[in-house]
């Protein structure tokens, strides 16, 4: 099935990559709002934002063919921010796999999501008793953790590039 989120979960998992700390949060959020493939986000260099023209030149694709894309005003402010426009607009240091970088990002911030939402979650253990109620408070329990671990699997599929792309053309095709 194609997974995507709602504005409000977009927004959430932008704040989720914010939280972490690392320059590759920007990345995911070029990626909600222009749909671009992970490894076009990676490879994004500076001359091929054109601020001026509010457009994104991606010269490697999947299918091998540049294409030119406009840049939303909404990105246009986030690199904005930049003072350096050298290089790739997503540094990375020397040496390091700018793929593998934004892997390990997607897995932090599932590990964050993760930690939140269990965080959140009290669910009271009902004490081993012989009452007649212990088995009723016993599957109620098991109920809930149930729910519970549908609603952390939901949470976390909505963390992905195939997602981002997908958010993206939904919320195109809503407007």
């Amino acid at each position: 099935p194609i997974v995507y989120c709602t504005l409000q979960e977009r927004d959430d998992i932008i704040e989720l990559a914010k939280a972490t700390g690392w320059p590759e949060w920007k990345g995911i959020y070029i990626a909600f709002y222009t749909g671009m493939r992970r490894e076009e986000v990676a490879n994004l260099q500076w001359r091929d934002v054109n601020l001026e023209s509010s457009t994104i030149g991606i010269r490697k694709t999947k299918v091998g063919r540049p294409r030119t894309i406009p840049l939303p005003t909404a990105v246009e402010k986030v690199l904005g921010d930049e003072n350096v426009r050298e290089g790739h607009v997503i540094p990375v240091k020397a040496g390091e796999n700018r793929i593998g970088r934004f892997n390990s990002l997607m897995n932090r911030m599932k590990k964050d999501r993760r930690l939140n939402l269990l965080a959140e979650w009290r669910i009271e253990v009902p004490a081993p008793s012989r009452s007649a109620d212990y088995k009723e408070k016993k599957a109620t329990f098991q109920a809930e953790v149930a729910k519970r671990e549908r609603e952390l699997e939901t949470a976390l599929e909505h963390i992905g590039w195939n997602v981002f792309r997908h958010t993206f053309a939904s919320l195109k095709v809503q407007d």
